[in-house]
């Protein structure tokens, strides 16, 4: 998929993927999901958006992080329940 203009611009997003120095069982490679800490304390805000029970907070943390994986997944439970 191609960005559309419209979009917001991505950004370094702060989480990333590592191949795993875990032994494996079986065939196949692991990998370990690393948040570097901006993505750690956009998550603290989203904890605490998401304890206040206000969907607009979560709302709005959504604006100013539009690809913050959590942010997005509370955001499509929140629009199924409508």
């Amino acid at each position: 998929a191609s960005p559309k203009e419209t979009w917001p611009n991505v950004k370094h997003l702060g989480i990333s993927m590592r191949l795993s120095d875990r032994p494996g069982a079986g065939k196949g490679s692991y990998f370990d999901v690393w948040f570097d800490a901006d993505y750690k304390k956009v998550q603290e805000q989203f904890d605490a958006c998401v304890a206040t029970h206000d969907p607009q907070n979560v709302a709005d943390l959504s604006h100013l992080h539009p690809y913050h994986v959590d942010t997005l997944l509370q955001m499509s439970d929140y629009q199924a329940q409508m």
